[in-house]
């Protein structure tokens, strides 16, 4: 995915993405689902975007006094999860999110490795803050 993303670089913006939309499809089908479709290793439920009177909500009571008020520190409007069943497929996703990156299809703004420094109940996780466009 990555290669066919620098391969274009140089490309039109419309045709990166068409060029990106294709490589992440073509990955999609090597080898995520079984040969029948049955085992799908990663799932996305999305959730509703979060109504006007949270957003609100969320600014002012915010607890970095710093942030409070301000809607452009908001950066969870509308929340997505990605659920891998192993590593190896955690970084497949990632590479996809790499190369729809560089495509210029969705900005990745920011993200935490919380697998370096997990909750003290266990949970681990990598984040990623994504501006679409």
């Amino acid at each position: 995915c990555i290669r066919v993303c620098e391969s274009c670089a140089s490309l039109p913006t419309q045709k990166r993405r068409e060029e990106a939309i294709a490589c992440s499809r073509d990955g999609h089908r090597e080898g995520w689902t079984s040969q029948d479709g049955s085992h799908q290793p990663v799932q996305v439920p999305v959730a509703k975007c979060k109504s006007f009177v949270r957003m609100v909500e969320k600014v002012m009571f915010e607890s970095d006094p710093n942030k409070r008020g301000r809607y452009e520190c908001l950066k969870d409007i509308s929340r997505a999860t990605v659920v891998c069943e192993s590593t190896g497929v955690l970084l497949r996703v990632l590479a996809v999110f790499s190369c729809l990156d560089r495509a210029g299809l969705l900005s990745v703004v920011s993200g935490k490795n919380r697998f370096a420094h997990p909750t003290s109940g266990g949970w681990a996780d990598i984040m990623l803050n994504i501006l679409l466009p």
